[in-house]
């Protein structure tokens, strides 16, 4: 349950670039300055095989506590899919925000982000791991105060992951 890059339409849509009543951003505007600055390097980093060991857990642990007897929905399924790819998203993120601190030069056999695309991309790629699983969390429509919830222990997971990255 690897993390899925959005497509251009998917990121027009997610950063309502029709500010002030002007037009839109043009797709091939949109697709040079994000593709080279954070949808390339995504792509990269998000390539390199991965265990994915995290994505499995969630799905041992919900294969462990749901009743087997009951067929598992569409929607139930994509929202499994959608928290496992939250959850790989952070790490990844992590992986890269740690490789800028401990100045690593390879990670999955391959030169580093910050190395093969400089710190500035390897930066707003990590962090933007961070952020995007808030978004797809948000696209799952789930009722408000499961949201919320959902909400507040994705907020606690990822203060409580920085503490440790700032130990490290």
């Amino acid at each position: 349950m690897a993390v899925e890059l959005p497509n251009m339409e998917s990121v027009r849509a997610m950063l309502d670039l029709r500010w002030a009543g002007t037009e839109p951003v043009s797709k091939p505007v949109l697709a040079r300055y994000l593709g080279q600055s954070l949808l390339i390097p995504l792509s990269d980093f998000l390539g390199r095989s991965g265990k994915q060991l995290r994505a499995r857990l969630v799905e041992l642990g919900v294969s462990t506590f749901e009743d087997q007897s009951v067929q598992r929905s569409a929607e139930r399924s994509e929202r499994l899919r959608i928290v496992s790819a939250a959850l790989e998203s952070v790490h990844a993120g992590s992986m890269v925000i740690d490789d800028i601190e401990d100045e690593s030069l390879l990670r999955r056999g391959q030169p580093t982000l910050h190395r093969r695309f400089g710190i500035a991309k390897a930066l707003n790629a990590g962090n933007w791991l961070y952020f995007f699983p808030l978004e797809q969390i948000r696209q799952m429509h789930l009722p408000a105060d499961l949201e919320n919830t959902v909400f507040r222990l994705f907020h606690t997971s990822l203060l409580r992951a920085h503490f440790g990255q700032a130990l490290d």
